[in-house]
């Protein structure tokens, strides 16, 4: 349920900040999870919202500063993976 309230919130913040909405998209994933497994260190519930942009912001950063470890690979139906996988 909380996912679903921000989502909103969080996609604008990736998609100011990120080349393609699929990305943003990705990114709003990333620092939902994020925020939820972090939860626990917050202390203070009414900085919920900044804190939540700033874990957006942190993961589009990290994003941009290393867009080849999030790149999509496309295997196709002949490509060397399906001959080597048997």
């Amino acid at each position: 349920q909380l996912a679903r309230r921000w989502f909103r919130r969080i996609i604008a913040v990736c998609a100011a900040r990120l080349s393609s909405f699929a990305d943003a998209e990705d990114a709003t994933q990333e620092a939902l999870l994020r925020g939820y497994l972090e939860l626990a260190q917050l202390q203070n519930g009414d900085l919920f919202g900044p804190w939540m942009r700033t874990i957006a912001t942190r993961v589009c950063a990290d994003r941009l500063r290393a867009p080849r470890r999030y790149r999509e690979v496309s295997i196709g139906a002949g490509s060397d993976f399906h001959s080597h996988a048997g």
